[in-house]
């Protein structure tokens, strides 16, 4: 009876350590992938803000490119008031 019991309460103890394993393994898993996802969307922020900085500067560049070609053209010199 004694046998039994001691049986019973190790395999219970065996079990018991099975399943805090597999939860902490599935935790693990878990956090790992949210920050896998939360650095994906950083990098994704990141990326789309640069392509916007980009676009503004190239924007810029091409109005002060008019403005001087504007600027530094010759009036012409027909024209009358």
């Amino acid at each position: 009876m004694v046998v039994l019991v001691v049986v019973v309460v190790v395999v219970v103890v065996v079990v018991v350590v099975v399943v805090v394993v597999v939860v902490v393994v599935v935790v693990v898993v878990v956090v790992v992938v949210v920050v896998v996802v939360v650095v994906v969307v950083v990098v994704v922020v990141v990326a789309a803000v640069v392509v916007v900085v980009v676009v503004i500067q190239d924007q810029g560049l091409q109005n002060k490119y008019f403005v001087r070609k504007i600027l530094q053209t010759e009036t012409d010199s027909k024209c009358r008031i």
